[in-house]
């Protein structure tokens, strides 16, 4: 469980970009298993999709052999499978051949088992022989612990070897920090390189300071390369400028990618047009997801 680093407030989804107490943004943090993915040559023994066994068999005969990667990802396997156990054990093996993957791997498992020593040491491993993902990951640890001075540290790191989401943390550790002209540079930097969530950010930065035409623009940018809260956003500010009809547009684009917020404030521009019916269906379809606001607002049609 994460906690909000501004007002303390346990952080529901993994994947959460801002607190839902306070509002504050959350860094991120790469700590999905890495698998790995290399190019190999057909195989006649290969299993068929779904074949758990045979991979399991195929990763084994080929880390036998000394493949690195397979051990990754047969540790991964274990993972899936509720395995801690046997991933730790693939996963230190393949370290010890120097899969800098697996360490950083080794590094989430241990941090999800609460053992911030042993992931501070697993990230380091990794990181001193150039995985950046580790270096990252380290920041987040360390803005975990308070420790803002290492964080940064940890994040330019990963930054200068090209990390997208470390610019993005380094971003997010300025703005906490009051330097908006810092968090812009290198929320900049990261958007420029694909990042979503920046380009997200850089729309918020330029909401909060008056600049309609920026939000709009970063709002469409992180919009256009499938960021529903960004489809979201945009709705709002169409709705807060009085284009009802470009509300509607973006927020039937982020309802249709699964955004509550969005099919509930559907549900509101209906019935502040008179569409009853289709108020209804909007606000029934995010309280089907769990959107409260949505099942409050059904309540208040049905009370009339």
């Amino acid at each position: 469980m994460n906690f909000c680093s501004e007002c303390g407030s346990k952080i529901a989804g993994e994947a959460s970009k801002f607190c839902g107490e306070c509002g504050s943004a959350l860094p991120i943090a790469t700590d999905e298993l890495t698998p790995d993915t290399s190019q190999q040559s057909p195989d006649e023994s290969k299993p068929i999709e779904g074949d758990v066994a045979g991979a399991r068999r195929l990763y084994e005969q080929a880390a036998a052999a000394g493949d690195t990667n397979s051990m990754v990802n047969r540790g991964l396997l274990a993972k899936d499978e509720g395995d801690v156990a046997g991933a730790r054990h693939w996963f230190e093996q393949a370290a010890a051949a120097g899969n800098t993957d697996a360490m950083n791997n080794r590094g989430v498992l241990a941090q999800d088992e609460g053992d911030v020593a042993g992931a501070r040491h697993w990230y380091e491993q990794a990181a001193a022989a150039g995985n950046t993902v580790a270096m990252n990951n380290r920041g987040v640890l360390a803005q975990d612990e308070g420790d803002v001075a290492g964080a940064r540290h940890w994040y330019e790191q990963a930054a200068a070897a090209g990390n997208t989401v470390a610019m993005y943390n380094r971003g997010f550790l300025a703005e906490n920090e009051g330097d908006v002209a810092g968090a812009r540079r290198w929320f900049e930097q990261a958007a420029a390189a694909g990042n979503t969530d920046a380009m997200y950010n850089l729309g918020v930065l330029a909401r909060d300071l008056g600049d309609v035409a920026g939000a709009r623009r970063w709002f469409e940018q992180a919009a256009a390369a499938g960021d529903t809260v960004a489809m979201f956003n945009r709705g709002v500010l169409a709705e807060n400028e009085g284009d009802v009809a470009g509300a509607r547009r973006w927020y039937e684009q982020a309802a249709a990618e699964g955004d509550t917020g969005a099919m509930n404030n559907r549900g509101v521009l209906a019935e502040n047009e008179g569409d009853v019916a289709g108020a209804r269906r909007w606000f029934e379809q995010a309280a089907a997801e769990g959107d409260t606001g949505a099942m409050r607002n059904l309540g208040q049609l049905a009370k009339g």
